[in-house]
């Protein structure tokens, strides 16, 4: 997707730095990237309300045309020949926009956060890039937010080095983590072990600090855990549908009659006089009728 802006509020490239995937003995041409961009920004738009407009990359796309055209081989030929970028429809990034968020200086929204913010962090890499060796940013972040919908709950296990430095995040299964106090009023996570977990420690369970978990809770009562949204909906849900299908047999099933008439002889069939009476005056629509 190239995306043209005009004036001067374009998100333009300030500094290129070649792609963390550049292998060691290739190097950047910028003569070569230069002459990719230069070639791009001389096409123009075709169709629409661009239509005639040249075609103007906002940082991202430099970026990649950067790192597909300048980073070469040591024969001379491109290492890059493809580029893959994905972003799911559906996944409610509108309302992730527009909610609000803490910061240092106050509330803001994440579509007030300016691409490149931050990026010296140290732990910009690994909430912007790649969490951990088995899954990126995306993933790790969709996976996160299936658990919050679906259990209240996300938790993630921080990997430190031996200095304290993080350096990876792995999501854990909310259904197996469990989160309470000990006698001294601390908090700390309890996480159920299965066969499918890596085989470094013993036990069934593990105990976790809050230093080492990543814990995003949903909506709650106690400040420490939340509730699924879907979960809390279905509750309501069932219980109009038991309230609905209560009063649907309770109608149909009623056989309350406005008076009796009683016959002083004795009823041969009773079976058959049961089913006459439910005939004549069960449902609704027999409601308080005279019985004979």
């Amino acid at each position: 997707m190239l995306l043209f802006r005009g004036g001067d509020d374009i998100r333009k490239l300030k500094k290129y730095t070649p792609t963390r995937f550049m292998a060691a003995d290739s190097k950047y041409n910028k003569d070569a990237a230069d002459f990719a961009v230069m070639f791009i920004e001389q096409l123009c738009h075709t169709k629409g309300t661009w239509s005639g407009k040249p075609f103007e990359l906002i940082d991202w796309q430099e970026q990649i045309i950067r790192d597909l055209f300048g980073i070469l081989k040591p024969n001379g030929y491109r290492q890059f020949n493809t580029a893959y970028i994905e972003i799911a429809k559906k996944q409610g990034k509108q309302l992730s926009l527009d909610t609000l968020i803490p910061t240092p200086n106050g509330f803001t929204t994440m579509g007030d956060i300016a691409v490149g913010e931050a990026v010296d962090h140290p732990l910009y890499f690994l909430l912007h890039d790649e969490p951990n060796s088995e899954m990126c940013s995306f993933v790790f972040r969709e996976t996160m937010m299936t658990h919050l919908l679906l259990w209240g709950n996300a938790y993630a296990q921080i990997i430190r080095n031996g200095r304290g430095e993080v350096m990876a995040i792995y999501p854990l299964m909310p259904s197996r983590m469990t989160v309470d106090r000990n006698e001294k009023g601390e908090l700390y996570y309890q996480y159920q072990l299965s066969r499918d977990d890596a085989q470094t420690m013993k036990g069934s369970s593990v105990i976790l600090k809050p230093s080492d978990v990543l814990h995003i809770p949903g909506l709650g009562f106690d400040g420490l855990v939340g509730y699924s949204p879907i979960a809390m909906a279905k509750n309501a849900v069932g219980l109009s549908i038991a309230t609905e299908e209560y009063g649907s047999k309770f109608f149909a099933n009623g056989a309350t009659p406005g008076g009796v008439l009683e016959h002083p002889g004795t009823l041969k069939n009773p079976a058959r006089v049961r089913e006459s009476w439910n005939q004549a005056f069960g449902g609704s629509a027999n409601s308080s009728r005279t019985c004979v």
